[in-house]
């Protein structure tokens, strides 16, 4: 929640949405590499602080919903919001199956 809000400010403010959504898919690959490292090094405490990077900077639903709202116009806006909802819901039911047939 707080990283939606930080992210959000510096999308209007400064850095354009491209590379905020940038920063969150680095941030995101950042905390995910710190989580293999948790993982090997069997340290609770880098597992948490992965945790908090990527609760912080993985905003990609925020940043892709503005740059919708950005660039698309009023007739088209509710079919492209309703695209990247059934994308992200379609996301959640593949990838656990996914999941599931890699391990």
């Amino acid at each position: 929640m707080i990283g939606g809000l930080v992210l959000g400010y510096l999308s209007d403010r400064g850095l354009a949405r491209r590379n905020v959504l940038l920063l969150s898919f680095f941030g995101a690959g950042l905390g995910y590499a710190l989580v293999g490292l948790a993982l090997a090094t069997k340290s609770q405490l880098v597992f948490v602080l992965s945790r908090l990077v990527v609760g912080l900077v993985k905003q990609t639903n925020v940043a892709s919903t503005a740059m919708i709202l950005e660039r698309q116009g009023q007739a088209e806006l509710t079919t492209y919001i309703g695209r990247l909802s059934g994308v992200a819901g379609l996301a959640f039911i593949i990838g656990p199956f996914l999941g599931q047939l890699v391990s």
